[in-house]
């Protein structure tokens, strides 16, 4: 059984309790930077605690300025937090529909409806399609990017997956890669190493290891590359490209 990381959840409610009258601040005026800043303050807080260092590497610098699809492989339940500093702002995520039950923690709700973020269902087809259409919709009308996890679930789920871990991925599904082929955007592969290392299991609160993780933000895929292809093989090339690094 995995250790619990009380430390962790100190860290959390006192960045929760020390930021109350900023998020009331946001609600007012509507400041999405201010409110980035403040996750931000958070994930550096939580890596500097930890002792984790993340090496980032960039194929192309200019899509920090793009409004872009990042997708990236999936291995540790902190993957988000981990890019989160490295992401284009303002950007919003994919997240499992599972942690709508965050929504009931007013800063963390804040924080997912200023980004945009839309939930996927695995077993609702239906509500997955209209959270896919929102997505569009606001990248459509707005200069927000998206990023998502195509594996749907992370690919270490305990310690003993460490040991059987091949450097591939689960299977991408394709669903998100519509936001991209409906408004001609970029889209950036991400590759991120070493995160299982850090946290292999699916519990937010389990302990965290110290050590170094690895992010490629590989070249982008154009339109012109995709333009031909259906959304699936799309998420097939993006597959081909973060295991080419993995």
């Amino acid at each position: 059984m995995a250790k619990k990381n009380w430390k962790l959840w100190g860290l959390f409610w006192h960045y929760l309790r020390t930021h109350r009258k900023d998020y009331k601040y946001f609600k007012e005026t509507n400041d999405i930077d201010f409110i980035y800043n403040a996750a931000d303050e958070f994930v550096i807080s939580l890596l500097k605690e930890y002792n984790i260092n993340v090496h980032v590497t960039y194929d192309d610098e200019s899509i920090k300025d793009k409004q872009v699809l990042f997708v990236s492989n999936h291995q540790s339940m902190f993957d988000p937090l981990f890019l989160f500093l490295y992401l284009n702002h303002p950007c919003g995520f994919f997240i499992a529909g599972s942690f709508e039950r965050l929504l009931k923690i007013k800063p963390i709700k804040t924080i997912i409806g200023a980004s945009q973020s839309v939930y996927i269902y695995r077993n609702d087809i239906r509500k997955t399609a209209l959270q896919i259409k929102k997505a569009s919709d606001v990248v459509k009308n707005s200069n927000y990017s998206y990023m998502v996890f195509p594996e749907g679930r992370i690919k270490i789920e305990s310690v003993n997956d460490l040991e059987r871990f091949n450097g591939k991925t689960n299977e991408f599904m394709a669903g998100a890669f519509k936001i991209a082929k409906n408004n001609n955007l970029l889209i950036v592969p991400i590759t991120i190493k070493d995160s299982e290392n850090i946290h292999h299991t699916t519990n937010y609160f389990d302990m965290l290891e110290a050590g170094d993780i690895h992010i490629r933000f590989h070249k982008p895929i154009t339109p012109e590359e995709y333009q031909d292809l259906n959304t699936q093989q799309i998420a097939n090339l993006a597959r081909s490209v973060i295991e080419s690094d993995l």
